[in-house]
């Protein structure tokens, strides 16, 4: 099974934190990304521990991420 995972790092603390978008409410936190794996690791086997697999299993996987920027006189345009 693949997992997607997406990491983010807050620019006041510089800490990270992850998301799985295909496990709902299954989050990781660290100060490090070292730390950030770890917590992950454990995040998904106590999801995965109680979770019904089968639906877990739908070929539906993020394709891709884009970075796209706001500016209030231009709208969005992509990075």
């Amino acid at each position: 099974m693949e997992i997607d995972v997406l990491v983010h790092r807050d620019r006041e603390t510089h800490t990270y934190w992850a998301e799985t978008p295909r496990l709902p409410g299954c989050f990781a936190v660290g100060r490090t990304r070292s730390e950030l794996n770890a917590s992950l690791e454990e995040a998904v086997a106590l999801y995965l521990k109680d979770a019904q697999l089968p639906d877990l299993l739908v070929n539906d996987r993020i394709f891709s991420v884009d970075r796209y920027r706001w500016s209030p006189g231009g709208g969005l345009s992509a990075v």
